[in-house]
């Protein structure tokens, strides 16, 4: 059972907590990050641990 129920929808945006088929995604999204913009700015992150079913 996931404690992570909340859905927001509106117009142009969609809240909902991920779920198993966003992991494309959401990997993709870490994986192509630029490196370091900001001090506050990790940059580029080791997401080599972070598989399927770590993130499932």
């Amino acid at each position: 059972m996931n404690p992570f129920t909340y859905h927001r929808k509106t117009n142009r945006i969609i809240v909902r907590p991920l779920e198993k088929r966003d992991y494309d995604t959401w990997l993709s999204g870490f994986t192509n990050r630029l490196v370091s913009q900001h001090v506050y700015d990790p940059g580029k992150l080791d997401m080599s641990d972070c598989t399927s079913v770590w993130f499932g």
